[in-house]
């Protein structure tokens, strides 16, 4: 019988009566610091007396105005280029892959200095998204205050927020044992996402939390690709013809998708115009914004020709340079830091849920809370253009 079928071991079991398996009870093998151990075994959590029920979903109907345009200083910029302040009692940092991806070791979020914030913001800038584990004292407040530091929290429009109020600008990213399987309801260009692009300024950083999830190695990944990378492989004669078109970006897709199953609209959805290259104000580097089904090319061809023509190039540029991309399965204590809009994320169905569906073969609670915070500088030719007035607003996202 397969080890997925045998009834799994639960937590009230461990340090208990010995078993077969028992590591230290074997004669003739050198005592172990693990008791016991059985393949294909994960120890049940009991989520009854759940601690973060306060963060649990909601979406409350409730109406609330078009956001307006905030002076944004980007705080990477006053960042050391060779990030000492940050570093200085970190114990260690390595790169995931050549473009993007970075961890880091021993520093804790909750008690950074303002120079130290400064040193991380430019880090995001320079490599996408910055990873941090073990983060025990960034509670809710103080992944706030922290995201607060970096520009004004964007407060989402459609998506769950915690049931505690007061937290509307705290995005809640939430799945169990009863959630639907909706993979079928997004197509993969829709997975391929940068945040509410569709804002008059769209966001900078983002800051995600893992509250509950799988152990480690179980599956749920989240996908990230460097635009940097993708703008880079590009042809120089493709590069410039990108530079010159616009992308109209909308929030209707959203607003309908929530209408239709009944839940508020909290912001009335706006449709805006953006380069479809953008410069980095850090680093001075060029990107691609991310296009969806729910934005339109503007330029010299028609929005099908220039969907047609554009988007293989980018596909093509992907497949070029696979260090673009970068892969993270969870363990239950990673923390990531925050995500600069210089990426591309793709957040994968949670596989492991499904393929442990009906068995009590671990946590089936996935939980975290995300929240964005700072909108980027203008540094591009051509400045926004809202087309849909009164109802745009610059967001900064909480999520």
């Amino acid at each position: 019988m397969a080890p997925s079928l045998v009834e799994p071991v639960f937590s009230a079991h461990l340090g208990g009566t010995k078993s077969k398996h028992d590591l230290t009870s074997t004669q003739g093998l050198k005592s172990s610091n693990i008791q016991t151990y059985e393949p294909g075994r994960t120890v049940i959590e009991d989520h009854e007396s759940y601690e973060h029920e306060h963060l649990l979903p909601t979406f409350p109907d409730v109406k609330w105005e078009p956001l307006e345009e905030v002076p944004y200083n980007d705080r990477g910029i006053n960042g050391d280029p060779e990030f000492r302040n940050l570093l200085a009692e970190a114990t260690d940092i390595f790169d995931y892959t050549p473009k993007i991806g970075t961890e880091i070791l021993g520093v804790n979020l909750a008690k950074l200095t303002a120079a130290q914030k400064d040193d991380l913001a430019r880090l995001i800038a320079t490599r996408g998204v910055v990873f941090f584990r073990d983060q025990t004292d960034l509670d809710i407040e103080a992944q706030r205050e922290l995201g607060q530091y970096f520009g004004k929290l964007h407060k989402h429009a459609t998506t769950s927020v915690p049931q505690e109020p007061g937290l509307e600008d705290v995005h809640v990213v939430y799945t169990d044992e009863k959630s639907k399987d909706q993979r079928a309801k997004f197509a993969p260009i829709f997975l391929w996402h940068s945040d509410v692009t569709y804002e008059l300024q769209p966001l900078s950083y983002t800051s995600l939390k893992l509250l509950t999830g799988p152990p480690r190695g179980g599956g749920g990944d989240t996908l990230w690709a460097s635009q940097y990378a993708v703008y880079d492989a590009l042809s120089k004669p493709m590069q410039r013809y990108l530079e010159s078109l616009t992308a109209l970006h909308s929030a209707e897709v959203q607003a309908t998708g929530s209408r239709a199953v009944g839940r508020a609209v909290r912001r009335d959805p706006v449709t805006t115009e953006h380069p479809l290259v953008r410069t980095n104000p850090v680093t001075g580097w060029k990107i691609i914004l991310r296009l969806t089904d729910s934005h339109r090319i503007v330029g010299t061809l028609s929005a099908l020709d220039a969907r047609e023509s554009v988007r293989p190039s980018i596909r093509r540029a992907h497949l070029r340079r696979k260090s673009t991309f970068l892969g993270i399965d969870y363990p239950k204590s990673t923390k990531t830091g925050p995500v600069n809009q210089i990426t591309t994320t793709k957040r994968q169905s949670p596989t492991w849920r499904e393929s442990w569906r009906g068995e009590n073969n671990g946590s089936l609670i996935a939980h975290a809370v995300r929240l964005s915070s700072s909108m980027p500088q203008r540094a591009s030719a051509l400045p926004p253009k809202v087309l849909e007035a009164p109802h745009a607003g610059p967001q900064c996202k909480i999520e």
